[in-house]
């Protein structure tokens, strides 16, 4: 698979990654977490890992395809968890089935990227 194809893929999972962000804070799910302090400092560390496995792929080394397929396998997982919820609860207004407009996408875009990544292998 084309390199640059994955790199841009990569890049707008971590776009997909902070739009939905902003969806579970402005759906209050940043309560779960106890305050909104430690919802961002969870959420920061979800894109700091799709930014790590980024720089590590453009590097060329095999940690990043490995660190990749983690931050793209909790996307994947984050969208089904945010649908079933919605499923669930039939409200993505607030609670945990905030996030599943964006997180549809970002799962679907989590696949691709994951698909991508063992591809190179």
């Amino acid at each position: 698979m084309d390199q640059n194809v994955l790199l841009l893929s990569c890049l707008l999972m971590i776009f997909l990654q902070v739009v939905h962000i902003f969806e579970e804070i402005a759906g209050e799910l940043s309560r779960l977490a106890g305050s909104l302090a430690r919802y961002l400092v969870a959420a920061s560390v979800l894109v700091a890992i799709n930014i790590a496995f980024v720089a590590l792929i453009i590097l060329n080394l095999r940690a990043g395809y490995v660190l990749g397929m983690i931050g793209s396998g909790i996307s994947i997982l984050n969208g089904i968890v945010h649908l079933g919820a919605y499923i669930k609860t039939g409200t993505f207004h607030k609670g945990i089935g905030a996030g599943m407009w964006s997180g549809i996408p970002l799962a679907i875009c989590g696949g691709f990227v994951l698909y991508q990544l063992f591809s190179s292998l």
